[in-house]
């Protein structure tokens, strides 16, 4: 059981903190919690906040590689390689909150096209 527990700070740590602090962000600069919430959908959030308009759509579809593939080779990493030397081990930690980090700021990228 604790080893359970262990595990999930471990993977779910990355993802919200990085939520927290851009989306806190968002909600600085905007004002707005549904903007703030909305940084858990990545490269779609503009597209989303401004329901699908063409070039809005096109920004957020051309981040979307990036961001998910990103995101992927996080989660191919966590998977694939589990390592016994400790700067291994960090290794994976860092590629892990890079990743998660990168889905986020791919919000924060699509909102600066969206709402500017």
């Amino acid at each position: 059981m604790a080893n359970a527990k262990k595990l999930c700070r471990r993977y779910a740590t990355p993802p919200i903190v990085c939520f927290l602090g851009v989306g806190g962000l968002v909600l600085a600069l905007t004002g707005s919690w549904s903007y703030a919430l909305g940084t858990l959908r990545g490269p779609f959030a503009g597209a989303v906040a401004r329901d699908w308009q063409s070039c809005c759509a096109d920004s957020s579809w051309s981040i979307a590689p990036f961001a998910i593939s990103s995101l992927m080779i996080g989660l191919a990493v966590q998977v694939l390689f589990h390592p016994k030397a400790r700067v291994l081990a960090i290794g994976r930690a860092v590629v892990w909150w890079l990743s998660s980090l990168a889905w986020f700021f791919a919000a924060l990228l699509s909102y600066g096209h969206a709402l500017e």
